[in-house]
């Protein structure tokens, strides 16, 4: 559960730490990701993957930034705010890493064994790849309180497959995994590039997951 940062301070000190601006955000998902992206072509395979977002997908950008909301309020003595900044990861970065962890798992999963000689197309219909940094905080008289937040967006991984049999298509189905990102709270004491940083990881771990969780459920419908 997301948890409120209570800091007090002297009317000369400057409270407001301000939401991490755009190009940051985006700078620091490139540097995560600079030896990923963009990544290098998919090795032939009983296993194909698409996007459906390809506009996205083609972009040369690892992620794009864009503030949703602003709002800064004061009288002298009280001032409030609230910035919200909403990062989109280039989905191709999610659908590397969906693709490795599949790729990997696959054997021990006896995926090509089930698949008796076919190969399977995977579209990833919907993949999580935003988030957003929050920045709220308020202060009267010198004492404020402020609460920097990373939230995920909440939207499922969801894949639809295709079995085909040379160019005959067998069996086809969609499968729909909930997301297991959660709120990373960022300490006031904690540079915003680290919070992000530990965002991207917990991210990355959580697509992995998902992957798992998918190629278990595939393995079972076929």
């Amino acid at each position: 559960m997301r948890m409120n940062r209570f800091c007090f301070f002297l009317l000369s000190t400057m409270l407001v730490l301000g939401c991490a601006p755009t190009v940051n955000l985006d700078s620091w998902v490139s540097e995560k990701y600079v030896e990923s992206f963009p990544p290098p072509p998919p090795a032939k395979s009983y296993i194909t993957f698409k996007v459906i977002d390809t506009a996205a997908a083609n972009d040369s950008k690892a992620s794009i930034t864009k503030e949703k909301e602003k709002t800064k309020s004061s009288t002298g003595i009280t001032s409030k705010w609230h910035y919200y900044n909403v990062c989109a990861i280039n989905p191709v970065i999610p659908l590397t890493s969906f693709s490795k962890t599949v790729l990997f798992y696959a054997p021990r999963k006896k995926l090509k064994e089930k698949l008796n000689g076919k190969t399977i197309e995977l579209t990833l219909a919907t993949i999580p790849h935003h988030f957003s940094f929050i920045n709220n905080g308020s202060k009267f008289f010198g004492v404020g309180s402020e609460e920097l937040y990373i939230k995920p967006e909440k939207k499922s991984l969801i894949i639809s497959y295709r079995v085909l049999d040379g160019s005959t298509e067998v069996k086809t189905g969609v499968i729909t995994i909930p997301n297991v990102d959660k709120v990373v709270d960022q300490p006031l004491s904690e540079p915003t590039k680290v919070a992000t940083k530990n965002y991207l990881d917990q991210y990355d771990a959580s697509i992995t997951a998902m992957s798992k969780t998918f190629l278990d459920k595939l393995v079972a419908e076929l």
